[in-house]
């Protein structure tokens, strides 16, 4: 199966509100040029598939937007498993290597706290990654 770039979202302020965007790149210094999100280590970015994603908001009775998730990336075609820790995520031009879960923005937890705890099991929350070099990405 083929993964896909969905969407592209970043944080531009202190707030932590995200915003989609069509294209950025990703550095190996910054992760996610121009995210200002408070969520990862430098480098790394946040990926979230929308499989998952629609699960759990379908099994939690709360349809919302993958933005309150807090990720940079949200790919289709592909669910995170345990077993991905390590292995190398190929999207689009961009490779990263799996670092670790992710867990969802504070915020979620606060708004929506069955859906917050439905996405930290099995890594339906997503996956951290980091790249080795400079990629555009495009959703």
């Amino acid at each position: 199966m083929k993964i896909q770039l969905q969407s592209i979202a970043r944080s531009k302020n202190d707030d932590g509100a995200r915003e989609e965007v069509f294209a950025a790149h990703v550095t190996i210094a910054d992760g996610l040029q121009g995210d200002r999100s408070d969520l990862l280590g430098g480098g790394e970015v946040a990926v979230l598939s929308k499989e998952s994603w629609v699960k759990v908001c379908h099994e939690t009775g709360q349809e919302r937007p993958w933005l309150d998730h807090g990720s940079s990336l949200l790919i289709k075609g592909f669910e995170f498993l345990p077993t991905d820790l390590g292995k190398r995520l190929q999207i689009g031009e961009a490779e990263f290597e799996i670092h670790r879960e992710m867990s969802p923005h504070d915020k979620l937890e606060d708004q929506a706290p069955e859906l917050f705890r439905s996405l930290q099991m099995g890594f339906r929350g997503g996956v951290q990654g980091a790249t080795q070099r400079q990629y555009p990405v495009r959703g």
